[in-house]
């Protein structure tokens, strides 16, 4: 190869990697689910090694009911490592059917969810702080799995 190519392999090692799309939801942690009527759920990721970044965008156009608990993102295309289990680590872009607090992520290997967490990071986001409402969601995460 000549300086600048790139051939898939690294030293002797070959690239793992992978582009895919998957299906983003709401979900709450425990005390029943979300109903909702979506009219986007789209996502994309790409996965290079263990590294996985998911890009999503949610449209909810209403809300049948809240649930209660914790509320995550369920859908993810790999499950997390649970060596990184509820630390904040992926950014909220836009939110228009979530409370302003809530503007990271943070995985849950046990339940392969992503759960936001406040944005001061102390605990995890919990419904009784804000209604989910109708609106749009943007965000990304980045994380490591063991898949």
């Amino acid at each position: 190869n000549s300086a600048g190519s790139r051939s898939g392999v690294i030293g002797t090692t070959e690239l793992d990697y992978e582009e895919g799309t998957w299906t983003p939801n709401f979900v709450r942690w425990t005390g029943g689910d979300i109903s909702a009527t979506y009219t986007l759920q789209t996502g994309y990721y790409t996965k290079v090694g263990r590294l996985v970044t998911c890009v999503m965008a949610i449209y909810v156009s209403a809300v049948a009911s809240q649930g209660t608990s914790y509320l995550g993102i369920r859908g993810m295309p790999f499950g997390p490592s649970s060596t990184y289990d509820e630390l904040p680590i992926g950014v909220v872009g836009r939110a228009g059917c979530l409370p302003a607090q809530f503007e990271v992520f943070a995985p849950h290997s046990t339940y392969n969810d992503f759960y936001f967490y406040k944005v001061d990071r102390s605990a995890y986001a919990h419904a009784a702080e804000g209604d989910f409402t109708t609106g749009e969601f943007i965000g990304s995460i980045t994380y490591m799995t063991n898949e």
